[in-house]
């Protein structure tokens, strides 16, 4: 197997590049095309020359957003790659019109796969969401082949490629017949999942409802804010959805947001799918696919075909052949962007935003290289980005694990404590408590102490830890806590919990804590009358030294709130039992207490229930008039601080900084029944302020408030964080807009030498990569430079400071040699200078794609004679009313791919009559805009200057303005807007 990759340029050089290489022409040589261009006869006019040099190979191809020749990415060319195979067959089948993609991918499984069928590659191209239901139908029948290719880019603006036909709304599929062919499939994506996971409720085929019962639009606003939500779809590239799916991450990109809050994904999603939002950074990216390359080592491998997501390769920007250009080092490669992605190993699915690899090898030769470490050169930006990644990647996975621990915990307890409401036998309460705190909680001991009331002490009824040392649980079996002793009088006192610890150790419990074996402990009254005579302790510990292996009571205030509300629960449940066996045994006698008693307990349990199952939030009743609080749940006194009893005494607003509001939100609830989204800060126990969002609503005896509070005080200090991350970012851009500022010539050098002027200079962003230089040589000669950056924002001012150096650097030469000033020479010193100071001269060590386009000017006053060269960037002359275009050269200046000794044109023109000269970059002649959204234009620029070549310039500038902004009208700023006038008289 041999596979030869080349751009097409013409007829001649594809012969010759076919002759070169000795490409055989037979039925075993496949040819793929992968095309940026999307015009119908200039490619018929490649494929006719193709068959006509090679008429017996298989030829198949689609339409690009960018090609990928030997780790090189195009923009704007037409890739061909020639595979010749030595025992592999090959058959192609094509279907010109596609009704159902479905039936479609069965037609190309039946027509292509047979029993010697080792792989097949196939592209589509269609409407949305084409992509799963054609994969479902190939795989649909039962075989080991592997299916790679993809779709075609721009939905309804594409075509595929099958020998002469081309093919919009259809497939081309390609089958390689060989049992012995080697292949390798593999993919990356590394989008890291964050947030909670999230489960799809309603969805049909590519169009996603809604996610956890919201719609998907409101869980976008919800977890990523307006701003993205907003901007969907174009957002939806930095934060797709990733999809667990049979032990696969499948990306999923929005391309559409409808208006009943649904949104439209680059693939299919069904009901029920777990879902995470997806970040990623290039660095991480770009690691993860070079991963891939170490499991490529020691393998058979002749040839590579990626196929890559246009949507990948526009977020990793210029950075993507960082992503590509290792595979061309290992073998030829080979492959294109589109709008998915076929992968068909243990699973078929389609998948976005993710880089996947065929390798394939007729030889049974073992491949082996040495992978660089250089493909990607980064910064401390990188490394920032990479830190907040990782971040992002550890936050999230312990806020799942934690939120996945707190639903395991707290089903248990639900279900324990409907167990404890069921049981009337105390004894099992006891067997449930130890079980629950051990086996759910995963303390190292329990203890229980109940009362004797015949001996009046507490002694040890259950215990748990002690089983595998029968002296400790002897020595467990004879502690007697004595109702007056130092431990049960502090728990009375305190009316709370008591925690030991070796850091916060508690004298009047230390002796006890010894004597159990533990180091640290939670111990807690349950039952009866806890001021007077309580019905029992529960005792839960550690030992330091198995601390590890177990939950600890100083990190984890999950396991003990949760041990909490059991100890609550049990302590109902113990008072319930008591109670019930009481009224049994005076059932006769006091029936009438019995069902009051009863109504009571049940009003208790309902109460209860309801705190309960709203428990992740603090819930508190209180008196509509004079605010005390009437109840509260656990979640409410933890995030106040006060104690049940001690809250009990206290007033709600008494709670609350008074800012003037309480007055109107009890207007409001009086209104309406009820207020939202109440955020208030309180006062918590110890001097903290809480900031809490409320609910209140007005119960049914209307006497009565039911306040439910979120505490989101952490929330509103990160808010407050990034407001001030945001602030930092700004100033330091605009202190880098005055930097740029300081290096751009100033406009009155200009009037010394030319009898009207004037400079437009408007950035897209606060900095910007278009600059104008201005040097004057003499009293009688002027240069004016129009330089335009790769890029706008941030990367351009960068290009400008590196250009700014050159300028200043041959400017100096120019004086000091005292050269007559050619303006061709100035832009071939640029190109040099720009292409061997960014080191393009060893591409494969610079990871810089840097250059700019440009128009230099020169101009004699005393010879009235001007000079001219341009790079991509034209030269406007009015004279008498008519403009003349000065084109320039059609060549960049310092990328990658520009000629070193490019000789640009010097055009020289006598304006001793007079004339006015403009140099604009193309942020003016590219934006779009009007009504049918085409760009400004040469032609309407140029007709805009004869309208009104006789006005002042200061006036003429302002209609430029003017007319740019009428035009703009609300489409986007497309780039950085630089236009420059002079006027010779």
């Amino acid at each position: 197997m041999r596979t030869f990759n080349t751009y097409f340029t013409n007829q001649e050089n594809l012969q010759e590049y076919i002759a070169i290489n000795s490409i055989v022409d037979s039925s075993s040589l496949l040819i793929q095309i992968f095309s940026c261009v999307y015009e119908e006869e200039y490619i018929a006019y490649v494929i006719g020359i193709l068959t006509k040099l090679l008429p017996h190979a298989i030829i198949i191809g689609t339409t690009s957003d960018g090609t990928i020749k030997d780790g090189l990415v195009g923009k704007e060319s037409i890739v061909l790659s020639f595979t010749q195979f030595e025992a592999t067959a090959l058959r192609l089948h094509a279907i010109d019109h596609i009704q159902d993609y479905h039936e479609a991918g069965v037609e190309m499984a039946q027509k292509l796969i047979h029993a010697t069928t080792k792989v097949v590659i196939t592209f589509v191209n269609g409407q949305e969401g084409c992509g799963d239901s054609y994969l479902k139908g190939i795989t649909s029948i039962p075989s080991d082949v592997v299916v790679a290719g993809g779709l075609a880019s721009r939905y309804n603006k594409s075509f595929v490629l099958a020998q002469k036909q081309i093919i919009f709304h259809g497939a081309v599929g390609v089958a390689l017949d060989n049992t012995r062919l080697h292949l390798y499939k593999n993919y990356a994506h590394h989008w890291i999942p964050i947030g909670l996971e999230m489960t799809i409720t309603k969805a049909q085929d590519n169009r996603l409802y809604q996610i956890d019962n919201r719609s998907a639009l409101e869980t976008y606003h919800y977890y990523l804010g307006n701003t993205i939500a907003t901007g969907l779809p174009a957002f939806g590239i930095a934060f797709p959805i990733i999809i667990k799916r049979e032990g696969l991450h499948i990306v999923r990109n929005v391309i559409a947001k409808h208006k009943d809050g649904s949104l439209s994904f680059a693939g299919n999603v069904q009901k029920g799918d777990k879902i995470q939002f997806g970040y990623g950074d290039s660095h991480s990216m770009i690691s993860a696919s070079n991963r891939l390359i170490d499991t490529l080592n020691n393998r058979p491998i002749e040839t590579i075909f990626l196929y890559s997501s246009q949507s990948r390769k526009a977020f990793l920007d210029e950075k993507i052949e960082h992503e590509t250009l290792p595979f061309g080092s290992i073998a030829p490669t080979c492959g294109f962007f589109g709008n998915g992605e076929f992968f068909s190993f243990a699973t078929p699915e389609l998948l976005n935003s993710t880089l996947t690899i065929l390798a394939l090898s007729e030889s049974d030769s073992l491949r082996t290289f040495y992978k660089h470490d250089d493909w990607f050169e980064y910064s401390i930006q990188d490394e920032k980005i990479k830190a907040l990644t990782h971040i992002a990647k550890v936050t999230s996975a312990d806020t799942q694990y934690k939120n996945d621990r707190q639903t395991q915990i707290y089903s248990r307890l639900h279900t324990i404590g409907k167990r404890l409401n069921a049981t009337t036998d105390i004894s099992l309460l006891y067997d449930m408590a130890c079980e629950f705190a051990t086996d759910e909680l995963k303390f190292e001991k329990c203890i229980i102490f109940t009362y004797d009331p015949i001996n009046q002490w507490f002694k040890a009824v259950r215990s748990s830890g002690y089983e595998n040392n029968r002296t400790q649980r002897l020595i467990v079996d004879d502690i007697k806590l004595l109702l007056l002793g130092r431990v049960i009088e502090t728990l009375r006192i305190h009316k709370k919990p008591i925690i030991h610890t070796p850091n916060s150790p508690c004298d009047d419990v230390a002796s006890l804590v010894r004597s159990l074996f533990l180091d640290e402990v939670y111990m807690e009254l349950f039952g009866g009358d806890i001021e007077n005579v309580p019905h029992g302790v529960i005792v839960v510990g550690n030992r330091v030294e198995n601390s590890h292996q177990y939950t600890q009571i100083e990190v984890d205030e999950m396991a003990l709130l949760a041990l909490g509300n059991f100890t609550v629960q049990l302590s109902n449940t113990v008072d319930n039992i008591i109670y019930y066996q009481a009224l049994i045994e005076e059932k006769e006698l006091l029936q009438e207490r019995v069902e009051s008693r009863t109504r009571e307990i049940k009003r208790q349990k309902e109460s209860f229930e309801a705190i309960y199952k709203t428990s992740k939030d603090g819930i508190a009743i209180i008196h509509r008039h004079t605010h005390m609080f009437l109840d509260a749940n656990e979640a409410y006194i933890e995030m106040i601080g006060y104690t049940k009893e001690e809250l009990l005494e206290r007033s709600c607003s008494g709670l609350m900084l008074e800012d003037g509001e309480s007055n109107e939100i009890l207007k409001e609830i009086a209104h309406k029944g009820f207020v939202t989204n109440y955020i208030k800060t309180c006062k918590a126990k110890g001097g903290n302020n809480v900031i809490v969002n409320m609910s209140i609503a007005l119960m049914n005896d209307n006497e009565r408030l039911l306040i439910s509070a979120k505490d989101i005080t952490i929330q509103k200090e990160h808010e407050h964080q990034m407001a001030q991350m945001h602030q930092y970012t700004k100033d330091s851009i605009e202190y880098a807009s005055m930097i740029q500022h300081s290096i751009l010539s100033n406009p009155n050098e200009l009037q010394e030498h030319f009898e009207d002027s004037f400079m437009i200079w408007k950035p897209k962003d606060i900095v910007g990569g278009d600059i104008v230089f201005i040097q004057a040589l003499n009293k009688e000669e002027i240069v004016v430079m129009v330089i335009d950056c790769t890029g706008h924002g941030v990367h351009g001012a960068f290009v400008t400071m590196f250009v700014k150096g050159i300028e200043r650097h041959i400017m100096a030469e120019i004086l000091y040699k005292k050269e007559s000033v050619s303006t061709a020479h100035i832009l071939q010193k640029f190109n040099k200078r720009m292409k061997m100071l960014l080191n393009h001269e060893n591409s494969d060590k610079t990871s810089s794609h840097a250059g700019f386009d440009g128009g230099i000017l020169y101009y004699n006053t005393k010879d009235k004679i001007i000079k001219y060269s341009g790079a991509q960037i034209p030269l406007f002359i009015v004279q008498e009313g008519k403009c003349t275009i000065l084109k320039g050269d059609k060549h960049s200046i310092g990328y990658l791919k520009s000629d070193a000794h490019y000789r640009f044109k010097e055009y020289s023109c006598d304006v001793s009559k007079g004339a006015t000269i403009y140099l604009s970059s193309d942020g003016y002649l590219d934006q779009i805009g009007g009504e049918k959204r085409f760009m400004f234009g040469r032609g309407r620029f140029q007709r805009v200057l004869e309208k009104h070549w006789q006005e002042p310039l200061e006036i003429q500038k302002n209609i430029l303005i003017d007319t740019f902004y009428q035009y703009k009208q609300d489409e986007e700023r497309k780039d950085d807007l630089t236009v420059v006038g002079l006027k010779i008289l």
